[in-house]
């Protein structure tokens, strides 16, 4: 009998057959390079001003009014022509930043093939002035690489958010009149996912996104980082504002999360914050930081950090995050892995969470407040960390 999607046959400790999650924790920036991806060019190096016009209506028309493969390609390129919000001189990314190691292909050589049409006119009406155009779709397009990852309908209902959080960077009003076709962005998104040439293309975009400052990169999270970054990996996330918020070291709150349930994922939890995000190494092979956006490339890069193979551990930080009032908690809580151990075991989870958040709390209050049960608690979380310490001493 075939295995379902993810899993394999693994040798357990024993040198029995079991059946685990096909899973590695290993990324390097260099996993990356070497693919097939468009080149990306900068809109001044098209010859006249008719083409970089006719170039930037190709684009936005896959969102509004037809599509075609070249035209999603299109409107990668043009979101790496978005504009500077900090000075509208230069571009986000400069010219040689869209040379990462790989095998560019021109966007002339995708199909201009029309494969899915609007049945309305398309509602949009750009700008007379080019630099306001060019800067507005650019802008448009940036937000579209979320695509990636985010269903269709939630970008199109979130769109008129995007837009007017455009006024946050560039100081004046979307100067664009535009509804979304729903069907176009679906394609859109289809010949994102399935095209590895598209998808491959935004690989710049992430590979140099760690190195823009200031509102450059306050613009890019918000357009689409944010949404490419560890993609179906909720518990990691929520684990990191749980310890800021509750004020723990993240050894402590592992020690509190951590039971057979748990074990695995608090593990690979473990992993990533010793070999990837803390681990202070900003040179070599995770110096650009890419292994936030692994999974976008490799889903068996962390799959057991996944939300649907660590559901219980998920539920538990989405309550936590809750208590601490956090957006994350309530929205992970409404998801479809989460929502039916929600409705099942919740109030058990729920409990789990609010043990550890008065634990934490109470480690501020002065210790003759401290009750026998919050003892038994320091005591074990003590121990765990001490034996986690002597063993990983032990290995080397």
């Amino acid at each position: 009998m075939a295995l379902p999607h993810n899993f394999i046959l693994k040798q357990n400790a024993d040198g029995e057959l079991e059946v685990g999650i096909d899973s590695t924790n290993e990324w390097k920036d260099e996993d990356l390079l070497g693919k097939e991806k468009l080149h990306l060019v900068k809109l001044e190096d098209l010859e006249t001003d008719l083409d970089r016009v006719a170039y930037i209506q190709h684009a936005i028309d896959c969102l509004c009014k037809q599509v075609s493969r070249s035209s999603v390609g299109a409107l990668i390129t043009l979101a790496w022509n978005m504009v500077s919000p900090d000075d509208t001189r230069r571009a986000v990314f400069a010219r040689n930043e869209a040379y990462v190691e790989g095998v560019d292909k021109a966007v002339s050589t995708l199909s201009k093939e029309v494969i899915q049409h609007s049945k309305s006119a398309p509602a949009y009406n750009l700008p007379r002035t080019y630099e306001k155009r060019r800067r507005a779709v650019a802008y448009v397009a940036g937000s579209a690489l979320r695509l990636l990852t985010k269903p269709a309908e939630n970008y199109v209902n979130t769109f008129g958010h995007i837009t007017r959080a455009y006024r946050n960077f560039y100081r004046e009003d979307f100067p664009i009149e535009m509804s979304l076709d729903e069907k176009c962005v679906t394609m859109t998104k289809n010949l994102l996912e399935r095209m590895n040439i598209l998808k491959n293309s935004i690989i710049p975009f992430l590979y140099h996104f760690d190195e823009l400052e200031g509102g450059d990169k306050r613009m890019c999270k918000t357009l689409f980082e944010q949404h490419l970054s560890y993609t179906g990996i909720h518990a990691y996330p929520l684990f990191l504002t749980a310890a800021e918020k509750l004020e723990l070291e993240a050894n402590e709150l592992i020690a509190l999360l951590h039971n057979r349930l748990t074990r695995n994922a608090v593990g690979v939890i473990q992993h990533i914050l010793n070999e990837y995000d803390f681990s202070g190494e900003r040179e070599g092979k995770h110096a650009q930081r890419t292994w936030k956006y692994a999974r976008v490339f490799n889903e068996r890069v962390f799959a057991e950090l996944q939300t649907k193979h660590c559901a219980v551990l998920v539920t538990v930080l989405a309550y936590l995050n809750r208590m601490l009032g956090t957006s994350g908690g309530e929205n992970v809580l409404r998801i479809k892995q989460i929502e039916h151990i929600v409705q099942t075991n919740g109030s058990l989870y729920e409990t789990v969470a609010k043990n550890i958040y008065e634990w934490a709390v109470g480690r501020k209050e002065r210790p003759e407040g401290r009750t026998d049960e919050w003892k038994t608690t320091e005591s074990f979380v003590l121990n765990f960390i001490k034996e986690r310490g002597e063993q990983s001493g032990s290995k080397t």
